[in-house]
């Protein structure tokens, strides 16, 4: 009975289009300086297939960190923009926060290209997050119509 609850739940959800993703993925961006006087106007940029994108600095010290988040589905890429002094001394990680390894380390900015992304990843469904139909003893199918139907997967 609760999974018929369920169930019923989820597709009026879905058909009355009121299902909002959340942020599905986590990674720690750090930025870091070797002198530790900051990046001297070096930039990164993390931008998302959605089309925003946000520009990185380092305006002082050795180090800096920040979460970048994004949505299943959304594309991250992570570019070194370069065009500052001392890129020799500019290095970047990326850390995936679910499992907390480090998913990319950049070598000196010097060495990196400028037109193209030293970095990018596909946000897929994590543990933490399930839709309802899948989570369910149920499967939807589509009948290459309009129409679609429901039924059990045993």
């Amino acid at each position: 009975m609760i999974t018929k609850r369920l169930l019923i739940t989820c597709i009026l959800l879905l058909v009355n289009g009121s299902v909002i993703l959340h942020a599905q993925c986590s990674y720690t961006l750090s930025l870091f300086d070797s002198f530790g006087d900051g990046w001297n106007g070096n930039t990164l940029i993390v931008s998302n297939s959605s089309g925003s994108s946000t520009t990185y600095t380092l305006t002082s010290g050795s180090s800096a960190t920040y979460q970048i988040l994004s949505t299943t589905g959304d594309t991250l890429s992570f570019a070194w923009q370069g065009g500052g002094l001392y890129a020799d001394e500019c290095t970047f990680s990326i850390t995936n926060n679910a499992t907390s390894s480090t998913v990319y380390t950049s070598l000196a900015g010097n060495l990196l290209s400028t037109s193209t992304a030293q970095y990018s990843s596909i946000c897929t469904l994590t543990a933490n997050f399930t839709p309802c139909l899948y989570s369910s003893p149920y499967f939807e199918a589509s009948l290459w119509t309009a129409k679609y139907r429901i039924s059990k997967t045993n």
